[in-house]
């Protein structure tokens, strides 16, 4: 695989799906073509299937074979690719053989300086297993999904998983991850608690995992932003490389 400005801007979720299946000891099937990060009893937004690159002339082919790997259960109900990567024909395909938009990331980069500091908020703390739990709950509530308890409690035990959380009133308001891969820094999971937005606490949290991985020597960060976050991490020096796609199985 090349690794181009779109494969770092996503290796890092599929570093992260890579993780979390180690350790649920659950089945990653690799091709050169696609991987897939099996169904385990605790779905979720990195139980997924992503598309590296695809044959032309061949969509609806491949379409077809993730089509009949979802109804038989034998692959996550979401597909992604970075758009840069496949064919044009493969979105409609894709549609075609059941799958329906869901949702459209910018893949982002930045490199930071060898000498970047800056100073730290003292609202932002690092996270261990002993609010693990509350972080989980704000995350969810941030992003109005279910709970993920059980799979932070599996990923805050992994020392490449660094989690960070913006206290207000001694409470946790703001969440982030930093999942580290050899010269890349992903940031996750960044969310606020609604009662909260507009006062900074992202910003706050983006510029604590921006020092802490230069300090590591990490020097490449990524992330996949929403639509209502790419303002936030361009302000940040963040600078956009790929769009990253996300289907999901409907038929």
């Amino acid at each position: 695989m090349n690794r181009n400005s779109s494969f770092f801007a996503v290796e890092s979720l599929l570093s992260l799906c890579k993780k979390l299946y180690n350790h649920f000891n659950a089945d990653i099937i690799e091709t050169d073509q696609y991987c897939i990060y099996q169904p385990t009893a605790e779905p979720s937004w990195y139980c997924r299937t992503h598309i590296w690159n695809n044959e032309p002339g061949r969509e609806k082919e491949l379409a077809n074979f993730f089509g009949k790997l979802c109804r038989e259960e034998k692959s996550p109900r979401l597909l992604s690719f970075t758009q840069e990567e496949v064919t044009s024909a493969l979105p409609l395909a894709l549609q075609a053989a059941g799958f329906s938009p869901y949702r459209r990331q910018m893949g982002m980069l930045i490199e930071l300086p060898p000498d970047y500091s800056c100073h730290n908020n003292s609202n932002v703390i690092r996270v261990g297993s002993e609010r693990i739990d509350e972080w989980a709950e704000t995350c969810s509530a941030s992003f109005d999904k279910p709970s993920m308890s059980k799979i932070m409690r599996t990923l805050v035990q992994d020392p490449t998983c660094l989690f960070y959380a913006y206290l207000q009133d001694g409470a946790i308001a703001a969440t982030s991850i930093t999942s580290l891969q050899p010269g890349n820094a992903g940031i996750h999971e960044v969310g606020t608690l609604q009662e909260y937005r507009g006062r900074g606490f992202c910003k706050a949290l983006f510029t604590r995992s921006f020092v802490d991985a230069a300090k590591l020597g990490y020097h490449l960060v990524s992330l996949q932003a929403s639509a209502l976050g790419e303002p936030v991490y361009r302000s940040m020096g963040m600078q956009a490389v790929s769009q990253v796609v996300t289907y999901e199985y409907q038929a």
